[in-house]
C-alpha cells in the first residue's frame, strides 16, 4: 500500500486572502497565530504523512478548501529524495 504526507510551503489558492487562510487554518488545527505564522514561513512542511491515498486527498481538500494550496506526495517518491546518493 502506498503511503502519502500532506506538504504545505506557504502557497495559497488563487484568489485567497493570506489572513483570512491564516484564520481557516487556525481555526481547523486549532492553533494560535504563532504556531499558524510558522507555516507561512516559506518552508517545506509535511504537515501529515502515513495516509492512505484517500485520507491524503480528503486532508488535501480540506486545507484546499480554507485556502492553502498543500500537495500530496508519496512517502515513497520523498525517501528516495532524501536517501544518500553514493
Amino acid at each position: 500500500m502506498n503511503l502519502y504526507e500532506i506538504v504545505f510551503t506557504g502557497q495559497l489558492v488563487p484568489g485567497a486572502q493570506r489572513e483570512r487562510v491564516e484564520a481557516n487554518l487556525a481555526k481547523l488545527f486549532q492553533a494560535d497565530a504563532q504556531r499558524i505564522e510558522l507555516l507561512f514561513s516559506g518552508r517545506r512542511l509535511v504537515l501529515k504523512n502515513n495516509l492512505d491515498e484517500a485520507a491524503s486527498e480528503k486532508y488535501r481538500s480540506i486545507l484546499e478548501r480554507a485556502g492553502a494550496l498543500a500537495e500530496k506526495r508519496s512517502e515513497e517518491h520523498t525517501s528516495e529524495l532524501q536517501s544518500p546518493s553514493g
